[in-house]
């Protein structure tokens, strides 16, 4: 087979490789090559074969930049950039195997302004994986909408590597190819530097990707003239208005980030892709949060702010529905309780004693009655007072100060000493004179009750904490899951 004589169709139907990829259709062609869909019968699996176009072919310099790049490529293994699983030729034509991915471009998802919150499904993951490239010395120089694809769960990838330059080793050949008159990149996406012919670095990339994110915000191609050469003057030319100036929608501090990045001089821009993608990420955000209520969220902190502004401005309405006192209200004493939960519309609001007048406070007068009424009786022994209730009438016990043996009369009037004199403390039907949760106890039960229960509470606190303990190491455990899975 003739190299240069190549046309699209005529990879359909063949099979590279002794017999392994089995080409089944065109999926389309970029500006260097063919794309074609193919079954890896070794791995059982659907995957993208390209080869370059027959013109790009007949410069042998080329051909040795695009085996050695197929080679480089082979080697960076990403979260994010799509994967080159080998690289061969088929009677002097080389070709590139890549994963298959189904979910299109972003490209094809840009029908018109895109809402500004789809920028949150590709665009840190995409500034991630050109850094990544970068610290390998890779740059990629063709990022556009069309190169940035997604797999059926709409994670996003870097793809199209056709016109990746790995630094210091093509530099030569990039000047023939630019003698040639052959364009080095997309010129709707191509950097002021690299239109001019000058040196550039990573940051290229960056400048396309800032248009990449005008054009989804805005629908279009923000640099696009009537030809490539018009658009190639825009790129050196034009200044873009602020996206905030386009669209009501779009955080000023976003767009000035954005801004920084199509800066026309690569010092003028952030140092990484990813410092680009965070501004702008975390001015959608700021002005996501401070603007809009969300619906449903499952941030604890934020349903407890709602819920405190709810009900500050709640209780500030209350207190202003509220009727105000009356004049014999006030000089009685009584306050209103504005705290109190109570609906002012359906029960009236509830009053505390103030200090005024000296009156008598509310509620206290029943619990003293109850102090006078309650009963004692004089111990024969100590002569002691202890206090007994109904319980107590009639029967046996022990005085706790000096245990004398005593009965208590059924009208509680009294207590009769015994004969049996002093008791040990053992079998004692009543212990007269100590109380604990009410009930009538010796002070030997009352250790033991209060030494119980601080032994309960020591157990308690240990094992809070060992449970504070363990939700602390399972947070920082769940952090680190997450710190792992951003830097993926």
């Amino acid at each position: 087979m003739i190299v240069n004589d190549i046309k699209p169709e005529a990879l359909e139907g063949i099979n590279l490789a002794a017999d392994r990829y089995q080409v089944k259709s065109q999926l389309g062609e970029g500006s260097m090559a063919w794309v074609y869909l193919a079954w890896d019968s070794r791995l059982k699996t659907d995957v993208v074969i390209k080869v370059p176009k027959a013109e790009r072919i007949s410069n042998v310099e080329f051909l040795g930049r695009f085996r050695l790049e197929s080679q480089v490529m082979v080697k960076l293994t990403h979260p994010h950039v799509v994967r080159i699983q080998d690289v061969g030729e088929h009677d002097g034509l080389p070709f590139v195997v890549m994963q298959y991915l189904p979910g299109g471009t972003l490209k094809q998802q840009i029908k018109g302004p895109a809402d500004v919150s789809s920028l949150g499904t590709w665009l840190r993951e995409i500034a991630r994986s050109l850094d990544f490239m970068h610290s390998r010395d890779v740059i990629h120089r063709d990022v556009k909408p069309a190169n940035i694809l997604f797999d059926e769960s709409g994670n996003p990838f870097m793809s199209d590597f056709g016109l990746t330059k790995v630094h210091g080793k093509n530099s030569e050949a990039e000047s023939d190819l630019s003698a040639a008159g052959l364009v080095v990149g997309t010129p709707n996406y191509l950097a002021p530097e690299v239109v001019f012919g000058r040196g550039y670095d990573h940051r290229t990339d960056q400048y396309s990707l800032a248009v990449c994110i005008y054009h989804a915000m805005t629908g279009s191609p923000p640099m696009q003239g009537a030809t490539v050469s018009a658009t190639m003057v825009n790129q050196t030319q034009r200044v873009l208005p602020l996206l905030s100036d386009v669209r009501d929608d779009f955080p000023a501090s976003s767009a000035q980030a954005v801004q920084r990045g199509l800066a026309k001089t690569p010092d003028e821009r952030f140092d990484t892709c990813e410092q680009l993608a965070v501004a702008v990420l975390d001015g959608l955000s700021a002005s996501s949060s401070s603007t809009d209520t969300p619906k449903n969220t499952t941030s604890r902190s934020s349903d407890d702010t709602d819920s405190i502004r709810t009900s500050s401005s709640s209780s500030r309405a209350e207190r202003r529905r509220r009727p105000t006192q009356s004049l014999d209200e006030y000089e009685s004493g009584a306050e209103y309780d504005y705290y109190a939960e109570t609906d002012a519309y359906h029960s009236p609001p509830r009053r505390r004693a103030g200090k005024r007048g000296g009156g008598k406070k509310a509620g206290r007068p029943e619990k003293r009655s109850q102090k006078v009424r309650q009963r004692t009786v004089k111990c024969p022994g100590c002569a002691r007072q202890l206090p007994v209730q109904k319980i107590h009438a009639g029967r046996t016990g022990s005085c706790i100060y000096c245990h004398q043996r005593v009965r208590v009369t059924k009208d509680l009037s009294k207590a009769i000493a015994l004969k049996d004199g002093k008791s040990s403390g053992k079998g004692s039907d009543l212990v007269l004179g100590e109380k604990m949760f009410g009930l009538n106890i010796s002070r030997r039960t009352a250790a033991i009750v209060a030494g119980g229960l601080g032994v309960l509470i020591i157990c308690a606190t240990v094992f809070i904490s060992v449970w504070a303990t363990q939700q602390s190491d399972s947070e920082k455990l769940q952090e680190d899951v997450k710190a792992y899975r951003s830097m993926e």
